[in-house]
């Protein structure tokens, strides 16, 4: 008897597990749709070109988190884009000689 009581909480836990990862993918999504929502709110109300630029790179950032490669990468060069656009590509660290 306790060997099959075993088993059910066994098969309940992989149950459990596997609604957390579809509640926390759906969270991801949720944050991912919400900064692109508000990249085009800075875009609609002529925001800066800074505005812009920080905001794509936040929806690039949460697509990272989100594990979603393919929207990552198109993000990223809309921040490549925007930034390029108010004048603070991504060259690295700004190094000076001494």
């Amino acid at each position: 008897m306790l060997c099959g009581v075993g088993a059910v909480g066994f098969a309940l836990s992989k149950g459990t597990a596997s609604v957390g990862s579809a509640t926390m993918g759906a969270i991801h999504d949720q944050v991912a749709a919400d900064a692109v929502q508000q990249y085009e709110m800075v875009k609609r109300t002529n925001g800066s070109a800074v505005d812009a630029c920080v905001r794509a790179g936040l929806v690039a950032e949460s697509f990272l988190q989100g594990k979603n490669e393919a929207k990552y990468q198109e993000w990223k060069a809309v921040e490549a884009r925007e930034c390029e656009a108010a004048g603070a590509s991504d060259r690295g660290p700004v190094r000076t000689t001494h």
